[in-house]
């Protein structure tokens, strides 16, 4: 769900991923996070932020805005949701959110050595809860990224990029759902540790 939205297209949406919520194997399949996305309207970002905390899921806030996701985090900080939108700019006010309230943070780079570098800088800093963005302009982009930090961390040893991956496929697909159901099946075997999309109904899971 994202800031642009409004109460009822928001309420369809969290109407839509509760009914994916089955057991397959004796193990439960749903929806596990709902992501929040900041648009620029940080009041609705942090009214949005506490509709999504009481679905009893993980919440992801989207931002890179540090005082919005300060101000989204105070208002759920009981369901420790995870910030992503750390880059290099923001990484210090970020931390020191982290910090405060004791959360994960997705961090994002405009390609692979920017996000090295301020995956390095955060470590430095004392932080090691860490999500890596890999989401890049292109499909072809991000699958290079997912694979690379994956075999980066264990092939190559650096252990820097050995953090868990989100692969954000509302944005790389531009809402287009065939899209995105095929490019969620490539990401599960490809490393997409978690996969944010669009629409996700009983037929795409």
């Amino acid at each position: 769900i994202n800031t642009e939205m409004d109460d009822a297209a928001v309420d369809a949406k969290i109407e839509e991923l509760k009914k994916v919520d089955y057991e397959r194997i004796g193990e439960r399949e749903y929806v596990e996070f709902v992501t929040v996305r900041n648009c620029g309207d940080n009041a609705r970002f942090v009214e949005l932020a506490k509709k999504a905390a009481v679905l009893e899921r993980g919440v992801i806030l989207e931002t890179t805005d540090a005082e919005a996701a300060k101000a989204a985090v105070e208002a759920i900080k009981d369901v420790k949701p995870v910030v992503n939108g750390v880059n290099k700019d923001n990484l210090e006010a970020m931390n020191e959110i982290a910090k405060t309230y004791g959360i994960v943070l997705g961090v994002q780079g405009a390609d692979l050595n920017e996000l090295h570098d301020t995956v390095e800088a955060l470590e430095k800093a004392g932080n090691k809860n860490l999500i890596l963005d890999v989401t890049a302009p292109t499909i072809k982009e991000t699958f290079a990224n997912a694979v690379l930090v994956r075999r980066t961390a264990i092939k190559d040893g650096d252990r820097t990029l050995g953090y868990p991956s989100i692969v954000n496929l509302g944005v790389l697909c531009d809402h287009n759902e065939h899209l995105e159901t095929a490019l969620a099946s490539v990401f599960v075997l490809k490393y997409g540790s978690i996969i944010v999309m669009d629409k996700i109904g009983y037929a795409e899971a």
